[in-house]
């Protein structure tokens, strides 16, 4: 110890020192002489602080933690009253090329710095990203301009949901003047840039797909490897289809470079039975989804102008689209995928081109969140709605004395008053006869008899061998009443006598089967609200035609008393509920449903007012101002000229309505 100049301290000693906390052990006081110094750190606080954490209580091990109330208090400030974060430019983080010194900046800097403007673009911060990426020197050359362009392209390409907003950055930028390459004059604003993006999107088209995957993929030999860049190639393309599509729709594109495009994707040519390229054919179908409705209102308006070779450009396209979708003798075979493809594209074109299913496209931070309200709204609707049905009401239709076969009502209500006025049967000997268990008489507890009524059913001269004279007698009949209609069920038979009379059937037979439908006695409130919103959920997913011969029915009923004008407004309820759920894949149900609403106030002479008073959804999250404007111009001049008709269109106008317009006539005006 002396030689390495240390105290060896025993383990005796040290748990003497643990135990005494910070006085020193016995041995350390009595050192003797030539004994090494003894050096002790000293803190007079060190022996309360230890005091304090033994008397903590142990919050792990096998001691369970001492629950407390919590005494704390929130001191941040509301969320409404925070102000957001400042950037501060100088602290804040940023990519080397947003931080170069304009003396060092190159073509290769200024596009890198260009490339992280496009990847942080969004629809959310469009205007703020979009400043960036135009004034971080993309226009200081012809050169650096054009790789620009390409990165734009090649983004668009591989996001084809984000196509129209990439569209949108070109539209900007071909406004935006651009000193450095001879723009500053407004008759030359975005000349050079349009002409640039022509180019570009030029190449990109008169490429073959077929030859671009051979080139990537010559050095692969991993099967799933060369179907993985296959795939990519062919979806940049489809990508590039739809980028195209937007640059006309947003007027960068002129519709002689659209007519150009389309009968070489068709494969229009003077032999109509050659080959045709299958990629190239659904291409077409991409490009024309999305800009079909704009090119045939551009041919129909250059050919009233006296310029009609574009509308025979597009119908010959059209024409051969239908032979190959029918698979018409002299035009090319494909297959069945895309025939049908192509069938879709027609039937789309036919409808006004209204897409059959919901195109998903992007979407900003705040429709997000009003898409997320709305479907929370939605689904609390929905359990509120079976709460209520499980719950049932007074008038329900379940607890409706109607039956369930209604020509023979009358017969069936007879019977069912002699079952429920049979009750329980006593015989000689005091015994009750309970009634069958799928009789009505079911309903009846011993609970609801009192002790007089027990007391009144006793026999008056029992006797112990009664059961013995009536042995030869069988069990009394029990009259079992028909299954009483439900909502779902009278809405099922009307809609499927509606079927019926829409094939060709009679109009006289069909009103006919909804009179005995509807029957009279109790319940038939509720089935005549269920037989008018069975119709109008029917022929909202209709055609036009359909659509007609349901009015008819209806008119002839109410004229003929059939169905009670004071009932109609209660048949209509529901179907206003839903139209803005079934027009998500039924276009055409709020024109339809508005026909018919329409109709049955020029009838019924239903005041305009009752929007007011119709479900709660519909008013918030149904369009019901636009909903009543088509009614309005259903209904002609005089009711659109009424006052009080207009008043009744601001009152169902939403917030939302009125940031989009400012008055009802711009509202009338858009619809």
């Amino acid at each position: 110890e002396r030689a390495k100049g240390v105290k060896r301290i025993s383990e005796k000693d040290l748990l003497d020192l643990r135990l005494k906390c910070m006085d020193p052990p016995d041995s350390w006081k009595s050192a003797e002489e030539g004994d090494l110094p003894i050096w002790r750190w000293v803190d007079n606080e060190r022996k309360d602080e230890i005091k304090t954490k033994v008397e903590a209580p142990r919050m792990g091990g096998d001691a369970a933690p001492t629950r407390r109330k919590s005494n704390h208090k929130d001191t941040a400030p509301p969320l409404e009253e925070c102000a957001p974060i400042q950037k501060n430019e100088e602290t804040r983080w940023k990519a080397k090329v947003m931080g170069a010194e304009e003396d060092e900046e190159s073509d290769d800097v200024i596009l890198k710095r260009a490339l992280v403007c496009l990847n942080k673009l969004t629809l959310t911060k469009f205007e703020v990203v979009s400043d960036s990426f135009i004034n971080a020197g993309i226009g200081r050359n012809r050169k650096c301009l054009s790789e620009a362009i390409s990165l734009i392209v090649k983004k668009a390409q591989g996001e084809p949901h984000f196509a129209a907003m990439y569209a949108n950055l070109c539209l900007k930028l071909a406004i935006t003047p651009m000193a450095a390459i001879g723009e500053e004059a407004e008759s030359k604003k975005g000349k050079m840039f349009k002409t640039l993006l022509l180019e570009r999107c030029q190449a990109e088209f008169e490429q073959d797909t077929g030859e671009r995957i051979l080139a990537a993929t010559k050095d692969l030999e991993d099967p799933a490897e060369k179907e993985y860049h296959a795939s990519i190639i062919k979806k940049n393309y489809l990508g590039h289809m739809q980028f195209i599509g937007e640059l006309y729709k947003g007027d960068l594109l002129s519709i002689k470079t659209m007519l150009f495009c389309l009968p070489i994707l068709l494969g229009d040519d003077e032999d109509n039975t050659a080959d045709v390229d299958e990629e190239k054919i659904e291409c077409f179908t991409k490009l024309m989804t999305t800009v079909g409705a704009r090119l045939e209102d551009h041919s129909e308006y250059f050919k009233r102008g006296g310029k009609p070779d574009r509308a025979l450009t597009l119908a010959k396209c059209w024409t051969r689209v239908e032979g190959i979708a029918k698979k018409k003798d002299g035009y090319p075979v494909v297959s069945t995928r895309l025939r049908f493809m192509l069938q879709d594209l027609i039937d789309m074109k036919n409808k006004g081109w209204e897409a059959r299913r919901k195109v998903e496209t992007a979407k900003t931070l705040s429709q997000i969140h009003k898409e997320a309200a709305r479907e929370e709204s939605k689904m609390k609707r929905s359990s509120s709605n079976n709460t209520l049905r499980r719950s049932g009401s007074s008038n329900s239709l379940r607890r409706s004395g109607s039956s369930n076969s209604l020509r023979g009502m009358n017969r069936n209500n007879s019977k069912l008053s002699r079952s429920v006025s049979a009750g329980p049967t006593v015989d000689e000997d005091g015994f009750i006869t309970a009634p069958a268990k799928n009789s009505i008489r079911r309903s009846y507890s011993d609970s609801k008899f009192s002790k007089a009524d027990n007391a009144s059913l006793e026999p008056s001269k029992p006797s112990k061998f009664a059961a013995l004279q009536d042995i030869d007698e069988g069990p009394k009949k029990v009259i079992v009443p028909d299954k009483i209609p439900t909502e779902k069920d009278i809405e099922k038979s009307i809609q499927n006598i509606l079927k019926e009379y829409f094939v060709g059937g009679d109009s006289d037979d069909a009103v006919l089967s909804v009179k005995e439908l509807i029957g009279d006695g109790d319940g038939v409130v509720e089935r005549t609200s269920a037989v008018l919103s069975g119709g109008c959920l029917l022929v909202m997913e209709a055609k036009q035609a359909e659509v007609d011969k349901f009015i008819s029915i209806i008119t002839r009923c109410i004229d003929e008393d059939v169905v009670a004008k004071d009932r109609v407004l209660a048949g209509l309820q529901r179907p206003l509920d839903v139209v803005s759920d079934i027009a998500v894949d039924a276009p055409f149900a709020t024109s339809h449903l508005a026909q018919v609403v329409a109709t049955c106030i020029k009838i019924v002479s239903i005041p305009f007012d009752f929007f007011l008073n119709t479900p709660e959804w519909f008013l918030t999250e149904g369009n019901a101002a636009k909903f009543g404007t088509m009614v309005l111009k259903i209904l002609g001049d005089e009711a659109i000229a009424n006052q009080e008709n207009i008043r009744v269109i601001e009152k169902l106008m939403t917030p939302q309505d009125k940031e989009r317009y400012e008055t009802v006539i711009e509202l009338m005006a858009a619809c």
